[in-house]
């Protein structure tokens, strides 16, 4: 999936739709986009990961190849924000460095989410690996769900690295591993490009949405409000975003929206880049008497963050690839 002529376009357009969204959270948008849009605003990014996840390789080059793509990014990133913060507004260093070690949520655990990605990979290697069956598979995640939510439900102490997030979220990253590896989730798969599935989708998904009011909730420090509301309307809203990719993939097979790949294809840099970008428009935009939390201006803000954000996108990719786990380098 690195090779950019064997990506699948629908991968990258549901990614950088995850990605926009993460930045209209940020932004503090109105209600009903985070409505719409938080159930899968994450969820998103954890069914994708599960569709490309490979264990050909032993666990230790599987955990060496999760370093070089998660760990080392999380340390990097991490501690440029912390030095940032310690020079404005004058966080202290030492809080924010103990915070990127123990990524404990609320904590300063900077890049929370890839942690938490990092973990869950590392809780679903073995299953993918030591049990055969898809029941059996299907029965381990479960219990781990289970046991993730009796403890974090029961106001369990944070355990460091989002460990509970992983075990909560992980059936998200195994339903898209079935997508792409048994019969039953290629065929549902297909079934999503059919514009009528998509329509029937967003129908379902409004009126869930509309009938209950779960809301707000904070993934990041385990506020899912109804937890069984939230999984069924995180299930169908990343079913229903997905139904959305595969549609743009084959309705503009043509011209691909090469934009939307763009962020797509580098929504950690984005991840890691966008709080300083968002804040640095907010201060200008509060200067001005402008707000962030319309309708109208939460979409157009985000958008120029994006826009703004390919410029540390192109100099990471060029001059600094290692730091994404990427082996480009920079032309002379």
């Amino acid at each position: 999936m690195t090779n950019n002529q064997k990506r699948l376009q629908w991968i990258d357009y549901l990614k950088g739709f995850c990605m926009i969204a993460i930045v209209m959270t940020h932004l503090s948008w109105p209600e009903w986009y985070a409505r719409f849009l938080s159930p899968f605003e994450l969820t998103g990014f954890f069914f994708v990961s599960g569709y490309t996840f490979n264990i050909k390789s032993s666990f230790r080059e599987f955990c060496a190849i999760k370093i070089k793509t998660l760990l080392i990014p999380i340390f990097v990133f991490g501690l440029i924000n912390a030095l940032l913060t310690y020079i404005y507004p004058g966080t202290i260093l030492k809080d924010r460095l103990i915070g990127i070690i123990c990524q404990i949520p609320g904590r300063w655990d900077d890049l929370w989410f890839v942690a938490c990605l990092f973990t869950m990979s590392l809780i679903f290697y073995p299953i993918v690996r030591y049990v055969n069956s898809n029941v059996g598979k299907a029965v381990a995640v479960t219990l781990i769900v289970f046991c993730g939510s009796i403890y974090t439900f029961n106001n369990g102490p944070d355990l460091p690295w989002q460990f509970e997030n992983a075990c909560i979220l992980l059936p998200f990253l195994y339903l898209g591993y079935l997508a792409r590896r048994t019969d039953v989730g290629s065929r549902l798969l297909n079934r999503l490009r059919d514009g009528k599935v998509l329509i029937c989708l967003l129908i379902m998904y409004v009126l869930l949405i509309c009938s209950y009011d779960n809301y707000p909730i904070d993934v990041h420090v385990q506020n899912y409000g109804a937890p069984v509301f939230f999984g069924i309307s995180a299930l169908l809203g990343t079913l229903l975003m997905t139904s959305l990719s595969m549609g743009l993939e084959r309705w503009a097979s043509m011209r691909p929206l090469r934009w939307l790949q763009y962020i797509g294809q580098n929504t950690l840099i984005y991840y890691a880049c966008q709080s300083k970008v968002i804040t640095i428009f907010v201060t200008v935009l509060a200067i001005a008497d402008i707000r962030c939390s319309t309708y109208v201006a939460n979409m157009l803000v985000a958008l120029l963050v994006c826009a703004v954000l390919a410029i540390p996108t192109e100099i990471i990719n060029r001059c600094f690839p290692g730091l994404v786990g990427r082996k480009r380098m920079c032309k002379n």
